[in-house]
């Protein structure tokens, strides 16, 4: 048996209430102005190497651009000089990657080497850092512990390791003076985006302050693994009572977690998109479905939901559970904004755009600019954008196309879609992706197994509203 959560019923951990201020207001100008300096070199050199690219005249730029990036094409250079400035940038190369159609084709797959490409921290490094978590040698706390990480990331590297009653787990370690750097550049990404926002008015209307603030505040939960034992603690109480389910997520043990170290149970099993392995199940599409509608549960019932739920962070295990990987980024809904999703996928799957736009309308507070809005023209833009979610089989849509043409639908009529629609529909892209390998002739967005969960859902959580007044969906 492994301890108990410590932190179980209470409100410990001050990143959860206070993000990410907590952490940037901890860093001094000093500090700031020079990763602000170090910024501007870098990324200056990917900069000119973009000019050299579009302008054919890369030896003109010699002068400026060091011998490394002569004859690199510029999501390259781009993507070096991520790599060089460190974990946050790396970080936000993966946002890149995940975000095919909202930039370059050609930045999203080369950003795709940083999603497990990362250069692993030296194993010295590794121990001392947990020995100072735990304030006692390595060998003491682990029976054994694999030198070499089974996976590296931006923030942190997970290493496979046995307990000294025989348990195998994985460790998941904290890159070294991560706070502070990860501070100092949420500071130059923040003052960037308010002067973007203030020369640019296509910055104003995509709310780039807004995008890099949830940018930080994610990030910023992430500096403590203690939430991330919250956040599975949380998703396996949800399933815990349905066994016949058989989704988890893997078990801390407390006992062997600290803030930047998390000792959890090891899974053994394939990633959903290992194919070949998938194929040989009786019914991959049912596993992946099932894993849709655990997500989905959670999502509608508890107002909580897992926020990258990427290929790897989603397994088909060997003992027949569908297990989720990586809860360091989690979405938190209250009761109103879930009902207004549920309304949003019922609005997808029925094709009820009227509804869909007054829904979009009523949380974007109107038009940013002041215009008065048509809501059947909203409705017929949001239709010709959402329409190939609804329309088209996994091997027929154009993911490319699918979020760019949302965007440009909410600065044609001056609309901030709601985060909440946006990290829906990017989560649902995920699970897709999925099912273009796994079921092509799937449509996510109109599965009937989906339809039914939320229409089961959705008149519960009306009931308990205390207004009681909010219209429901009507059929289209």
């Amino acid at each position: 048996m492994h301890a108990e959560n410590p932190y179980r019923g209470t409100a410990p951990l001050e990143l959860r209430d206070h993000p990410p201020k907590l952490l940037t207001e901890r860093v001094g100008t000093g500090r700031v102005l020079l990763r602000l300096l170090a910024t501007w070199w870098i990324l200056g050199l990917a900069f000119w190497a973009w000019v050299a690219d579009r302008l054919f005249l890369r030896r003109l730029f010699y002068v400026v651009i060091p011998r490394r990036y002569e004859r690199l094409p510029w999501p390259r250079a781009l993507r070096l000089a991520f790599e060089r400035l460190g974990p946050t940038y790396i970080k936000f190369g993966q946002v890149i990657a995940s975000s095919k159609g909202l930039f370059p084709e050609g930045l999203c797959e080369e950003m795709r080497a940083v999603l497990d490409d990362v250069p692993p921290v030296p194993f010295a490094t590794t121990r001392k850092t947990i020995e100072e978590a735990f304030e006692a040698p390595l060998e003491t706390i682990f029976d054994r512990f694999e030198e070499a990480p089974i996976a590296a990331a931006s923030i942190a590297q997970v290493h496979g390791a046995t307990l000294p009653d025989g348990t195998d787990v994985v460790v998941k370690v904290q890159r070294p003076n991560l706070p502070l750097r990860v501070g100092a550049d949420l500071r130059v990404m923040g003052a960037a985006a308010r002067i973007a926002e203030r020369v640019s008015a296509e910055a104003r209307l995509g709310n780039l302050s807004g995008i890099v603030g949830d940018f930080a505040e994610t990030l910023t939960q992430e500096m403590d693994f203690r939430l991330e034992g919250l956040n599975m603690d949380e998703f396996n109480a949800i399933f815990d009572p349905q066994e016949d389910k058989k989704v988890c997520a893997p078990r801390v043990y407390w006992e062997r977690t600290r803030p930047h170290v998390l000792t959890m149970e090891r899974f053994i099993g394939c990633r959903v998109d290992d194919v070949a392995r998938m194929q040989t199940l009786p019914d991959p599409e049912a596993e992946l479905v099932r894993g849709v509608l655990a997500w989905t549960e959670t999502l509608l019932r508890n107002g909580m939901f897992h926020g990258d739920v990427h290929a790897g962070n989603l397994m088909y295990l060997d003992d027949g559970r569908i297990g989720f990987l990586d809860f360091g980024i989690v979405g938190r809904f209250d009761q109103n904004t879930r009902e207004q999703s549920m309304e949003f996928l019922l609005c997808l799957a029925m094709s009820n755009y009227k509804r869909f736009a007054e829904i979009v309308i009523d949380m974007s507070k109107g038009s940013i600019d002041g215009r008065t809005l048509d809501v059947d023209e909203v409705a017929t833009d949001l239709r010709s954008a959402y329409g190939p979610l609804t329309n088209m089989t996994m091997a027929e849509i154009e993911y490319g196309e699918v979020l760019p043409n949302i965007q440009k639908t909410g600065m044609k009529h001056g609309l901030r879609f709601p985060k909440e629609f946006v990290l829906i529909t990017k989560q649902f892209l995920y699970f897709d992706r999925y099912a273009r390998m796994l079921a092509p002739n799937l449509n996510m967005f109109r599965d009937p197994r989906i339809a039914m969960q939320i229409m089961q859902i959705l008149p519960q959580l009306q009931a308990a509203q205390s207004a009681g007044n909010k219209p429901a969906v009507a059929s289209a």
